[in-house]
């Protein structure tokens, strides 16, 4: 997915506000809701969550965990990093 200087975007959310928009199609949200690399976070939201051993998309088992924990998230719809 390529951006232009038309697609940026920054914004915050409250974690209700952020989890009612995971699964829109736009920018490709949904895609980088359930990754955990690529995002900064606090370390204490942590602090209760662990990933499960031996099982399978444990991403989508607990990143979600993480947002509930925060007060605010912004997220910034810009392409800053290219894997090849």
């Amino acid at each position: 997915m390529a951006f232009s200087k038309d697609d940026y975007f920054e914004q915050v959310y409250t974690p209700t506000e952020w989890l009612a928009m995971e699964y829109k199609r736009d920018f490709g949200i949904s895609e980088c809701f359930s990754a955990p690399w690529g995002k900064l976070y606090r370390r204490q939201l942590w602090d209760d969550v662990a990933f499960p051993v031996d099982q399978v998309a444990e991403d989508d088992f607990t990143t979600w965990r993480v947002y509930l924990g925060a007060e605010r998230l912004a997220f910034m719809n810009a392409g800053l990093y290219m894997y090849r």
